[in-house]
């Protein structure tokens, strides 16, 4: 599991200063990047070298209770499956009081950067996943 602590952006609110619909998902996989920037030098050199794209081909979101601008909140990170070609992970939102706020869940699908098809997860990929999979 990884832990991120973050504040409610006035860009990520509508109008009423309640979190956007979309902006959830937005955080979710930026903390995903946020991971992956921790594990690796450079995100966008390591996945160029891997040869391999990471699209997101599943994504849903559930909003339990409201969330406003300037919030503090905890989003803990869980790698839920490592499948062949594919992994997922759930976004789970706190408020500092810990009351569940909403989840995230995102699959993304590797792709061969050339071909643009789908092919199997690298070694090394795999095992930075997995990394982030055991210590949950």
């Amino acid at each position: 599991m990884i832990e991120f602590k973050r504040v409610i952006k006035m860009k990520e609110t509508d109008a009423t200063g309640a979190v956007y619909f979309t902006a959830l998902p937005s955080i979710a996989l930026e903390l995903f990047e946020d991971w992956l920037a921790l594990n690796v030098e450079n995100v966008k050199d390591y996945l160029k070298k891997e040869g391999v794209l990471l699209p997101i081909v599943n994504l849903s979101a559930s909003y339990l209770n409201p969330i406003f601008w300037s919030d503090e909140i905890f989003v803990k990170v869980n790698l839920d499956k490592i499948g062949c070609s594919s992994f997922s992970y759930k976004a789970i939102f706190y408020s500092l009081k810990e009351k569940r706020l909403a989840d995230v869940s995102i699959t993304h699908v590797c792709v061969d950067a050339l071909s643009a098809r789908s092919r199997p997860i690298s070694t090394s990929l795999r095992e930075l996943l997995e990394k982030a999979y055991n210590s949950s």
